[in-house]
């Protein structure tokens, strides 16, 4: 998606521009798979990240107060057994009610896709522009832009000595 609109918008802006056009495509494309690792990479660390119970986590502490505060299940006041199923109940409520893996997959996305695609794909384009050497290649235009160029500024003349004509009558 986020590629795409890059595409769109080269395509759109470079059009008379060939290899200019090419070169910001090639950047769009490279930037993409780099982006798409990284966003990988993060994506499996968060998972890694989630099978790790930290209990002195104070959001964690919060939710199993307020896991507790419901008394979801009943209190027992038999063997040590019993006890211990009914913490380990509330502490697994407490974990699966904490779990931030849903919303923290898509700020990887948007961070990774969108906000460091845009900046490095900036980056990559001013690079590409200060490159003296490449300039007169990326902005040589295509012979049809130079004919199209051509024809209307012999249109634009003839309708200026037009003008001209039919102001003298």
């Amino acid at each position: 998606l986020v590629q795409n609109a890059f595409l769109k918008l080269a395509t759109q802006h470079f059009r008379s521009f060939y290899a200019l056009c090419r070169d910001a495509q090639g950047k769009i494309e490279d930037l993409k798979i780099t982006q798409e690792e990284k966003a990988e990479i993060m994506i499996l660390t968060q998972f890694k990240l989630e099978k790790v119970v930290y209990c002195q986590d104070t959001i964690y502490s919060g939710d199993l107060g307020t896991v507790r505060a419901k008394k979801l299940y009943p209190d027992t006041t038999g063997s040590a057994i019993d006890c211990s199923q009914v913490e380990l109940r509330y502490h697994m409520a407490a974990y699966f009610k904490v779990i931030r893996l849903g919303t923290q997959i898509p700020l990887i996305i948007q961070l990774h896709m969108f906000k460091n695609f845009a900046e490095k794909l900036q980056n990559a384009m001013m690079q590409l522009l200060q490159s003296g050497d490449q300039l007169e290649d990326l902005f040589h235009e295509g012979e049809d832009v130079t004919n199209l160029r051509n024809s209307l500024k012999e249109r634009i003349e003839r309708l200026s000595k037009a003008r001209q004509l039919l102001k003298k009558f």
